[in-house]
């Protein structure tokens, strides 16, 4: 949930995603630190997976949308 809203708003303020190198290197230091694990990682994955509409590894504003609305719908 927490990576969801970080996403949402980096969308939002600069219209772009962090880098695939930058994410990365996010995922490795948090592992490294023992903050994250395997199966958070996983999870993180799955909820990014249902966010990615389009299926094209990146996260649009496009995909978001569909996701707000198809989250709306479903209430």
């Amino acid at each position: 949930m927490i990576l969801k809203q970080l996403i949402l708003m980096k969308i939002e303020l600069l219209g772009e995603t962090f880098s695939d190198f930058a994410a990365e290197f996010i995922v490795y230091k948090l592992k490294e630190m023992g903050k994250i694990d395997e199966k958070d990682i996983a999870g993180i994955m799955e909820e990014f997976e249902q966010l990615d509409y389009d299926e094209s590894g990146n996260l649009t504003n496009s995909d978001i949308v569909l996701a707000q609305t198809t989250s709306q719908i479903q209430r």
